[in-house]
């Protein structure tokens, strides 16, 4: 959920999709559509990891040295996927955002955008990578709650 208000609010920020208001009612608009998003994209990939026997890798901060070994670690991080034959990249993440992007924007006043439906898929690509950065980084031994 609060992946869903971060975005919304990034939207909200850009004035995207442009057919909500630019007031509260359009974030509520907004952070719905987000929250509707990461349902789909998560069903999605519920549904493919169990046909595949592939499960998202959980994040585990990179045992190497050297800020840019570590920063590739995280980027990559959320196109990790465990299997039977071990830990590998997968299509399954981006296939599942990108989807749900493109499926939730038929509820968008305005109709289907594929256009638009992409803009979000990449998104929330680009800002599950951005989390594992943070992630990876954070400097305390204590982290809060998402973290």
């Amino acid at each position: 959920m609060l992946r869903s208000a971060a975005l919304a609010v990034y939207d909200q920020w850009r004035g995207h999709p442009k057919q909500f208001p630019r007031s509260g009612r359009g974030y509520v608009d907004r952070f719905s559509s987000r929250a509707g998003q990461l349902a789909i994209a998560h069903t999605i990939r519920f549904a493919a990891s169990r046909a595949l026997d592939e499960r998202p890798a959980l994040f585990a901060p990179c045992r190497c040295q050297g800020f840019q070994r570590r920063v590739s670690h995280a980027l990559a991080l959320p196109y990790r996927v465990v299997s039977p034959s071990g830990t590998h990249l997968s299509m399954l993440t981006p296939v599942a955002d990108l989807t749900s992007g493109v499926l939730v924007t038929s509820v968008h006043p305005g109709g289907f955008s594929l256009n638009e439906g992409v803009r979000i898929g990449l998104t929330d690509l680009v800002a599950s990578s951005l989390i594992s950065v943070g992630r990876e980084f954070w400097p305390f031994h204590w982290r809060p709650p998402g973290v």
